[in-house]
């Protein structure tokens, strides 16, 4: 599988990358070229947080990587939730498998699904006014037997977020101040 990037449009992003297939049907044995784009907004109106994709990178093991810079509008520093997350959406027969930061996915042949682990090193992520935060995602183009194909995969994903200034991550009150959902659009064609 071979990586390449495009072009960059803000708040949007695009890659370029070669999909080798092995097996299956008539088509997955020839090379794909799909161009991957992604768009980050904020769901809430009014929200005082603001969401814009970084530059695709391509990772040692094939997987396609870009950060999500999630900046706050707010008058005083708050801590956004260190948010953990494997997403798998269908679209016809393609499938977007997402992952945040510490965390992956693989196949387990037995029961015929993705495995989503996580590790529990959680971190406190405090934002200034007028800074941003950096979420790392990695967008997996094979899992299994799932390919990423062409089409359109909508990904929400809630970030809560404390005005509390605490010192550990595990210190945090139980019910959050508020909360914010980002939906990234993927597009492959």
């Amino acid at each position: 599988m071979h990586l390449r990037p495009v072009f960059l449009l803000a708040p949007m992003l695009a890659i370029t990358l070669m999909l080798s297939s092995c097996g299956g049907d008539d088509n997955d044995d020839k090379p794909t070229e799909l161009t991957v784009t992604v768009e980050a907004e904020i769901l809430e109106p009014g929200a005082t947080a603001h969401a814009e994709p970084g530059a695709f990178t391509t990772t040692a093991d094939g997987h396609l990587a870009h950060e999500l810079r999630v900046s706050w509008a707010g008058e005083a520093a708050v801590v956004f939730e260190d948010a953990r997350f494997v997403h798998h959406v269908e679209q016809g027969d393609g499938h977007l498998v997402l992952a945040g930061r510490g965390c992956g996915a693989q196949w387990d042949d037995e029961r015929d699904l993705v495995l989503q682990a996580c590790t529990a090193d959680l971190q406190l992520i405090r934002v200034e006014p007028g800074r941003d935060h950096a979420y790392p995602l990695m967008v997996f183009p094979e899992v299994g037997p799932l390919r990423l194909r062409a089409g359109t995969y909508v990904v929400e994903e809630a970030i809560d977020w404390w005005d509390s200034p605490v010192d550990s991550p595990f210190a945090l009150p139980d019910t959050p101040t508020g909360t914010f959902t980002i939906r990234l659009t993927y597009t492959v064609r």
